[in-house]
């Protein structure tokens, strides 16, 4: 079971503008459902041709994957319209390609999405 949840049209424009320079967090709350777990959450940006993806280990927070009984829990991806390509890997930011430029994505990134990556209760990691 995966969830994407697309982020609104608005956000489909220069993040630097949009947000500024400074450093900055992206912050969302996630509660698995029922019979299910989360054990990773993905935060893609895209801007048609290249993106970055950043990997939400559940593990590294709550030790194991996320439950209902755990209820809501906020998790925090760092970053910054201004780094380097480099610092963008550095702070957890994956590219689909090594030709993937973090100031191109940021600058036109036509697709923001939130990837809640789940399965079922005991099916194993």
């Amino acid at each position: 079971m995966n969830v994407t949840v697309f982020l609104p049209e608005e956000l489909a424009d220069n993040w630097g503008t949009l947000f500024g320079t400074r450093p900055a967090t992206i912050s969302f709350d996630v509660k698995a459902l029922d019979a299910h777990e989360i054990p990773e959450i993905h935060f893609v940006l895209n801007n048609g041709a290249t993106y970055f993806n950043y990997v939400v280990s559940v593990h590294n927070r709550l030790g194991r994957s996320q439950t209902s009984a755990d209820g809501w829990q906020r998790f925090s991806i760092k970053w910054r319209a201004t780094w380097s390509d480099e610092t963008a890997r550095r702070n957890g930011w994956k590219p689909n390609v090594e030709h993937a430029r973090w100031s191109e994505v940021i600058k036109n990134p036509q697709h923001s999405c939130l990837v809640v990556v789940g399965k079922e209760s005991g099916q194993g990691d």
